[in-house]
């Protein structure tokens, strides 16, 4: 019994858990307005923002997309994915991998890489472009922008997650404002 009550509670209070109990607002949708108008507030620098379409969340937790390999609960709302100029994975981070603030990775060039030992090394970044069902020309506008530039960061953020989604977008921005022709950065909102 005893090892259930502490298989519960560890489960309970994974990090992925622990934002969605710590929360300030309720889980929601979010208005292009909305998202335009936090952006703008909170002056962060990016290349790119889209928001991720509800019927295709669910591939952020499918093997083919998914940060950690292991990961078969679900996805974090909270996501920084980097590819390299060629496209192809250099590191990640999710809530669900611990702090981000303990990991401080991204605070200067080279970016250091995350040490969980089941990050998905697949990952690519043309993947991302199928998760957010962009068209043929998009792809091309984005593909061709990417490779102009050292690293991509891929942010999937929501406003409703506050200060967890905060602390990474000021980071991400931080670098893109420091190194503007070394970072790309594309915003995803996946609020649903």
């Amino acid at each position: 019994m005893r090892i259930l009550i502490i298989f519960s509670c560890a489960i309970l209070f994974s990090a992925c858990n622990l934002v969605k109990l710590l929360l300030v607002s309720e889980e929601r949708n979010e208005s292009k307005e909305e998202i335009s108008q936090f952006l703008i507030r909170n002056n962060f620098k990016y290349d790119f923002s889209f928001e991720l379409c509800d019927s295709l969340a669910k591939n952020l937790s499918s093997p083919r997309y998914r940060i950690n390999e292991m990961d078969s609960m679900g996805y974090s709302y909270i996501q920084l994915r980097i590819f390299d100029s060629r496209g192809e994975f250099y590191t990640s981070y999710s809530q669900c991998l611990g702090s981000f603030d303990r990991r401080n990775f991204i605070r200067t060039l080279p970016v250091k890489k995350n040490n969980h030992p089941h990050l998905n090394k697949e990952l690519k970044l043309v993947n991302e472009f199928e998760i957010l069902d962009l068209d043929d020309e998009s792809k091309d506008l984005i593909s061709n922008h990417t490779r102009k530039f050292d690293l991509t960061f891929v942010v999937y953020w929501t406003i409703w997650t506050n200060h967890f989604s905060k602390r990474v977008l000021r980071q991400v921005s931080k670098i893109k404002k420091k190194y503007p022709d070394k970072v790309c950065v594309i915003l995803v909102n996946s609020a649903k």
